[in-house]
């Protein structure tokens, strides 16, 4: 579970403070379908791990080491592909995520090429380009809000 922040009220010191914790994290994301948000959450029992500590941590929680395995060949599979996406989702909301990842739904048949609205070289890029402003328009994303 996760408490979405406004960046407004709660001081960088404070944001800080909690991000070096061991008991809990800051995430901020631009990506999904509600905008750039700001969260707090329980921090997983591997921050702060690195190396063969990560690992020998991940065995212990099911499938999440041989998850993550897959999860860096996939990536590594789309190397060198930077950027956002605005994205026509299977039930025809739009999502913005990083470009590496619309295209992993392309290879994985998930979506179809022309599912890929418009890209950007970032979050920012890509809110002023008229189709993300269309769409918005119409109800079908939320502009950017900072919670």
């Amino acid at each position: 579970m996760a408490l979405f922040v406004n960046v407004q009220q709660i001081s960088l010191r404070e944001l800080m403070e909690i991000a070096a914790s061991k008991d809990y994290s800051v995430a901020y994301t631009p990506f999904g379908r509600f905008g750039l948000r700001t969260y707090i959450r329980r921090a997983v029992p591997w921050k702060h791990l690195k190396g063969d500590a990560f690992w020998k941590e991940a065995e212990k929680h099911g499938r999440l080491a041989e998850g993550l395995r897959t999860a860096i060949s996939v990536s590594q599979a789309t190397a060198g592909q930077t950027g956002v996406a605005l994205v026509r989702m299977p039930d025809g909301s739009y999502a913005v995520m990083p470009y590496k990842s619309a295209s992993q739904m392309v290879r994985q048949g998930k979506i179809k090429v022309d599912d890929i609205v418009a890209t950007a070289p970032n979050y920012y890029g890509l809110v002023g380009r008229p189709e993300f402003e269309e769409i918005a328009r119409k109800g079908k994303i939320l502009q950017p809000i900072v919670y």
